[in-house]
């Protein structure tokens, strides 16, 4: 039905020997492609496929002019840092329909790109089809519209995609998704586990990381780790990695360099290996239905950078992420979101200890003129530049990366410069959220335990309450300052962006949000080193060992989630949380100075 109704839509107005472009920019697309583009000869040898994509589209007899490959990139900070690439990529492409003029442009998910391909089409009378489009169920649901406006036909493969786009108007229909048409055993069970070297008692599971260098570097040492501790609970468990079309060996070989677990690279036969595999560790996306057709069960992984993620939790609404999970409408596969994605606590904490190490800066000549406790902070500062300033740094450039992107959409999209104004003037209290993950707090005070208070907390003087409420205030100082760098950028860039929507009728609404993003800045430094003082978790082997501290930040965290669920006028909410800052920061003060010569000591 599918390739039919591409093939009509160009026949009909009494066209031979049909050109058409296709587009699919990641692993699964090239998939759909190839199996699109094979069904496209069988039906008509004489067609002329030419367009972007990959290995399996090129094997299937379409002329690529770019392959996916070299720009296959994965979240919001990953695309802006390669934003001049992918737009020379779009004006390639755009050469391409020029110089062939082909007689449809097939678009093939990766909706973000292929979507302003498709607008370049429109503008130079080339027809539109679109397979698989964006989720407009799940976010974002304006899309729909636009959408609809650019494609002349478009193809859902699930039926839960086509009410926002009926809605909007679209010329859509459902075909049913052709994996299960694709996804079957390349050979029995039998011959699987023989072809792999499976014993008769061995417990096979897969790890599937993904396709794209980001997911494989946030998700492969993860997988690894549980691999370890799997293999030491049942030795008769094996692991095996199914090597995706188009990924970096190298990539994946390096991660294996540097874990313990014994894991078999494979690179053909891989539905095969699905049915003979008893489970997966898998990323969350294509993978994860080929598996659910085949039988296998799957703990589903998704992770992304803190930047991605936050603005994913402001747009996204839906309760599950995995496919399966959705289709069914239940929680049938276990899903691991973000921060519950994480490798061998030994190795994560003996990864950490090593990068804190590493950054203690090794000079003898570095010394202070100062004196008392002021020497001691200002001889820890100086020896940690780095690793304090560092990722204050990281994060300064990507603030500003984001807000030169804002400003270039602004000028493109009058109803995102809309969209931005209403935003920052309604949506304040979802700052508290992208501040508590900016925020290096819990760093720092690690830092401090490691290569500081473990060794001078077993002297009293140390613990008197002058001396400690003395240290808090300076340590406070500096931690309030490496925070406040990407805190001021931040509030400058969203005071700019205020003014560059369309501004607001009351100025003191600029100095209000400025101040709120550093405040919150200030709030949270204040917060964690409280609570390291109050609590401090860890023994003298440096391993946390409060609960109680695990709570706390739990609960912080908690709160400044549910902040996303406030709606306060900028005004009111920046009011009223400078106000609870200042209050916050003189109970802190009484806190430490009472209790803290009592808690502030290493732990059993």
């Amino acid at each position: 039905m599918l390739y039919d109704s591409i093939t009509f839509h160009c026949i009909e107005g009494g066209l031979a020997h049909l050109k058409i472009m296709l587009s699919a920019g990641e692993t699964s697309g090239d998939l759909h492609g190839a199996a699109l583009a094979r069904e496209l000869r069988a039906l008509d040898p004489t067609v002329s496929l030419i367009g972007f994509g990959g290995a399996e589209m090129e094997a299937a007899g379409v002329v690529l002019r770019q392959n996916y490959v070299d720009y296959n990139v994965m979240g919001i900070s990953a695309v802006l840092l390669n934003l001049r690439r992918i737009f020379a990529l779009l004006d390639d492409l755009t050469r391409l329909m020029e110089e062939e003029r082909p007689d449809v442009l097939v678009i093939i998910d990766y909706p973000d790109f292929n979507w302003r391909l498709a607008a370049r089409a429109k503008e130079r009378g080339i027809p539109v089809f679109s397979y698989i489009p964006p989720s407009a169920w799940a976010w974002r649901k304006g899309r729909a519209k636009s959408c609809a406006a650019l494609a002349d036909e478009i193809v859902a493969i699930f039926p839960h995609e086509l009410p926002p786009y009926e809605a909007a108007g679209a010329n859509i229909s459902f075909v049913g998704n052709p994996l299960i048409d694709t996804v079957h055993a390349e050979m029995s069970a039998e011959e699987a586990r023989s072809y792999f070297g499976i014993g008769a008692d061995d417990v096979p599971i897969l790890l599937m990381p993904g396709s794209r260098r980001e997911e494989i570097e946030r998700l492969l040492p993860p997988m690894l780790g549980a691999a370890e501790i799997l293999a030491a609970q049942d030795a008769a468990r094996r692991f095996f990695l199914p090597v995706a079309g188009g990924v970096d060996v190298a990539q994946i070989e390096k991660h294996l360099a540097a874990s313990s677990a014994t894991v078999t690279l494979t690179h053909d036969a891989r539905y095969a290996l699905m049915g003979a595999a008893r489970a997966a560790i898998a990323a969350s996306g294509t993978v994860i239905m080929e598996a659910a057709i085949m039988g296998l069960p799957a703990v589903v992984l998704y992770r992304m950078s803190a930047l991605s993620y936050l603005i994913g939790r402001l747009l996204v609404d839906v309760p599950r992420f995995s496919l399966p999970n959705i289709l069914l409408g239940e929680t049938f596969e276990t899903e691991l979101l973000q921060d519950a994605v994480v490798t061998h606590p030994v190795t994560l904490q003996g990864v950490r200890l090593d990068a804190i190490r590493k950054s203690i800066s090794v000079d003898t000549g570095i010394t202070s003129q100062r004196k008392g406790l002021e020497y001691l902070n200002e001889l820890f500062i100086k020896r940690h530049q780095g690793l304090l300033w560092r990722s204050a740094r990281r994060i300064v450039v990507a603030a500003l990366i984001v807000f030169v992107g804002c400003v270039v959409a602004m000028r493109q999209l009058p109803s995102f410069r809309l969209c931005v104004n209403d935003s920052l003037m309604s949506y304040l209290p979802h700052m508290v959220l992208v501040m508590y993950a900016i925020n290096r707090g819990s760093g720092f005070t690690q830092t401090l335990f490691v290569n500081c208070d473990r060794s001078l907390l077993t002297y009293p003087f140390y613990k008197q309450p002058g001396s400690i409420l003395r240290l808090f205030w300076i340590r406070l100082r500096e931690i309030v300052k490496v925070n406040l760098l990407p805190a001021a950028v931040i509030g400058a860039a969203l005071t700019s962006l205020l003014y560059l929507s369309g501004g607001t009728d009351a100025p003191v609404d600029y100095v209000v949000l400025f101040v709120s993003v550093t405040v919150m800045s200030v709030f949270l430094s204040v917060h964690y080193l409280t609570l390291y003082y109050l609590l401090q978790p860890y023994n003298a082997g440096t391993e946390m060992r409060s609960g109680t501290y695990r709570v706390m930040t739990a609960v912080t965290y908690a709160v400044c989630y549910l902040m996303m669920w406030v709606r306060l006028p900028a005004l009111v909410f920046g009011v009223a949380l400078i106000a609870f800052c200042v209050c916050y920061c003189i109970v802190a003060s009484v806190l430490v100075y009472r209790l803290a010569p009592k808690t502030f000591r290493i732990r059993p």
